[in-house]
């Protein structure tokens, strides 16, 4: 039968209620001089570990994937434990785990007129040796008819269990000659959100 050893160390008179293990195996706690609930450590949830955002530095003015991008220099901007990467668009996340990735497009309408851009986040498990598009978005701009502005947003969550092959970039799948997608060299306009939301 297995024995409970305690050792007093306090001059508490509290009482409390502790029951041996189940195995041969000696295992030692200790416990805070506050009442409370014990938990296993990996039930414990860490919360939200890091988020960071980064934008579009120039005007887009033709489909095509999205590559001229930064981390956020916005008045007031600060990330949590920031740690993306990107190499010509393509985004490397910092560590494993559920990650929410969200693509904000904001549009003017210039000289292409009345138009409906469409805007997609790219995924890859392979390290783009080949990639599928994610969620759509579109935005409609309609001439007032001087020119006019749009913002739209999509986002989707990526299971993220291989930092190596899977990946994501942003991509402006269709847009009429003339209109833009708005950029900023300190991220004001179009930008991408990255939340890790909890382990794989």
């Amino acid at each position: 039968m297995a024995t409970v050893t305690i050792k007093s160390s306090g001059s508490g008179t509290g009482n409390f209620t502790l029951e041996p293990p189940t195995t041969n195996t000696d295992r030692t706690v200790v416990l805070p001089d506050e009442a409370g609930t014990l938990a296993i450590a990996e039930n414990i949830s860490a919360g939200i570990t890091r988020a960071e955002q980064w934008g579009l530095t120039t005007n887009k003015t033709s489909s095509g994937n999205i590559t001229n991008v930064a981390e956020i220099s916005e008045d007031g901007y600060s990330g949590l434990n920031p740690g993306m990467t990107q190499s010509s668009g393509q985004f490397s996340f910092p560590e494993t785990g559920f990650w929410l990735v969200r693509f904000t497009a904001v549009f003017e309408e210039g000289s292409g007129g009345n138009d409906q851009p469409r805007f997609t986040i790219v995924y890859t498990d392979d390290n783009f040796a080949t990639d599928a598009q994610g969620v759509f978005g579109f935005c409609g701009l309609t001439d007032p008819p001087n020119e006019f502005a749009n913002t739209s947003t999509i986002e989707q969550i990526f299971n993220i269990d291989d930092v190596t092959n899977k990946k994501v970039r942003f991509q402006l799948v269709l847009m009429n000659t003339g209109n833009r997608l708005l950029g900023n060299s300190n991220g004001r306009f179009t930008n991408f959100t990255f939340i890790r939301l909890g382990d794989s």
